[in-house]
């Protein structure tokens, strides 16, 4: 599973954990442990989603929370 949400997030570069579990149908709590070992890994990045101040009205204001998880290269 670990391997699948790597992959998932070279190919989307930024996504929610709303959009993580909707991808892999499970819920957002049986999903934050996964990632927070890619987080401790330093595999993964959980940043805060400044959208609204640079770009208002783009795709990010429309994805209802705030932390994006992206992919370290």
């Amino acid at each position: 599973m670990v391997r699948e949400v790597k992959q998932l997030l070279k190919e989307h570069e930024k996504l929610t954990l709303s959009e993580l579990s909707a991808h892999f149908s499970m819920e957002p709590e049986a999903l934050e442990p996964i990632l927070q070992v890619l987080v401790d890994k330093g595999s993964v990045n959980l940043t805060e989603d400044d959208c609204g101040t640079h770009c208002p009205g783009c795709a990010l204001s429309c994805r209802g929370d705030k932390m994006l998880y992206e992919i370290v290269d």
